[in-house]
C-alpha cells in the first residue's frame, strides 16, 4: 500500500489536530494514513516487508515516544520525505547553536551567557551577571515545553543547581525580557511559520492565553514585522513548520525570546482555555495539507517525466535494433 502522507502521533491532546489535518489532506485529494500506538507495530511490520510506503510523512510522535523511532527511520530510509527534516531539526532545536545565527542575521535576542559543559560556572564574570539582571532565566540548550527551565533565578547557587542536575549539557543564562503593554495586552507573541505562510497570535507569557492578531492590530501597532522576523528564522533553520516567541520591548525592538519550537501545541481553544484559536489550527492544517498537495503533485510530475524519458530511450533503442 502506497499512501501520499503518513501522520504519526501519540499525544492524546493531538487527536483533534490530526483529524482536522487529515480532513484537510483529503480535501486536497491526498491519500493519508494515520499511525498511532494502536497500529504502530502493524505498520512497522508492513514496511519491513514492503507492504506499506508513504511519499511524505509528518512525525509528531518519535520525539516523545521512542517506540516510534524505528518507524521514522524506516520511512526516511525508504525515501519518504518528512515535513521537517530531522538533520535540520537537530541544529534548529539547539538553542545554543542557533543563538549566534540569529544574531548574525540581525535579529534581536535576549542577552545570553551560554554555559557549556566545559565552562566552569566560577569563571562567569561579575559584569556578565550584572548585565543578566535579576531575576534571570536558566534554560537547557536542548528541550522544550518549559522542561528544565527556571524563570526566576537570582543567584550563582541557582546556576550551580542547574549545572549539577545535568552537568553534561549546555545551558543558557538569559536576561528576563519585559514587554511593553498594548492596552490590556502584553507585547508578547507566538508566531507560526507554516510552509511559507505565517500566523501571529498574542500569547501572554504569564497566563498562556492566545488571541489571534487581527489585520487592524497589525496596521495600528506595526505588527506585520512579526511575520518578517519569523520568515528570517525560517531561512536560517530550513524548517517547514515551527513557532517562535517574540516580545516587543519598545515600539521598535522585537526580541526573539524562544527561538524554534517544532512540536507546536495544537490543542483547540474551544476545548482548552489555553489552547490555540480554532481558526488558527484550521488555517495551519490547511497550509500543511496544501504543502503536501503541491509536493505530491511535483513528485508525480517528476516521475512521469522520468518514465517518459525512459520510454523514449527504449523506443529509440528498439528502433535501432529494427
Amino acid at each position: 500500500m502506497l499512501v501520499d502522507v503518513a501522520l504519526l502521533w501519540e499525544w492524546e491532546y493531538d487527536h483533534d489536530f490530526i483529524q482536522i489535518l487529515n480532513n484537510q489532506c483529503v480535501q486536497f485529494g491526498l491519500n493519508c494514513h494515520i499511525i498511532h500506538p494502536y497500529n504502530l507495530e502493524e505498520i512497522e511490520k508492513k514496511m519491513m516487508t514492503d507492504e506499506f510506503a508513504a511519499r511524505f510523512f509528518y512525525d509528531r510522535a518519535s520525539d516523545a515516544n521512542p517506540s516510534f523511532e524505528p518507524l521514522a527511520r524506516l520511512l526516511l530510509k525508504s525515501g519518504s520525505y518528512p515535513l521537517n527534516d530531522p538533520e535540520r531539526l537537530q541544529v534548529a532545536l539547539d538553542k545554543a547553536a542557533i543563538h549566534h545565527e540569529l544574531i548574525a542575521s540581525g535579529l534581536h535576542v535576549p542577552y545570553t551567557i551560554i554555559l557549556s559543559p566545559n565552562r566552569d560556572w566560577t569563571k562567569i564574570k561579575i559584569g556578565e551577571l550584572i548585565r543578566l539582571g535579576e531575576p534571570f532565566i536558566i534554560k537547557p540548550a536542548i528541550g522544550g515545553g518549559g522542561v528544565g527551565v527556571e524563570l526566576n533565578a537570582k543567584t550563582l547557587f541557582d546556576i550551580v543547581k542547574a549545572r549539577e542536575s545535568k552537568n553534561k549539557e549546555r545551558f543558557l543564562l538569559q536576561e528576563k525580557v519585559l514587554p511593553v503593554q498594548f492596552g490590556e495586552r502584553r507585547g508578547w507573541f507566538r508566531v507560526y511559520y507554516i510552509c511559507g505562510s505565517t500566523i501571529s497570535c498574542w500569547w501572554d507569557d504569564n497566563t498562556h492565553i492566545y488571541y489571534r492578531v487581527t489585520a487592524e492590530e497589525e496596521k495600528i501597532y506595526g505588527l506585520n514585522k512579526l511575520s518578517d522576523k519569523v520568515k528570517k528564522i525560517a531561512e536560517i533553520c530550513g524548517l517547514q513548520f515551527f513557532s517562535t516567541e517574540v516580545a516587543i520591548v519598545d515600539k521598535e525592538t522585537f526580541v526573539i525570546v524562544d527561538y524554534v519550537n517544532d512540536q507546536c501545541d495544537m490543542r483547540l481553544k474551544s476545548r482548552y482555555a489555553d489552547g490555540v484559536p480554532d481558526d488558527v489550527v484550521d488555517e495551519i492544517s490547511q497550509c500543511i495539507a496544501q504543502y503536501f498537495s503541491r509536493a505530491v503533485g511535483l513528485l508525480r510530475r517528476n516521475l512521469r517525466v522520468a518514465d517518459g524519458q525512459t520510454s523514449e530511450m527504449t523506443r529509440k533503442k528498439d528502433a535501432s535494433i529494427i
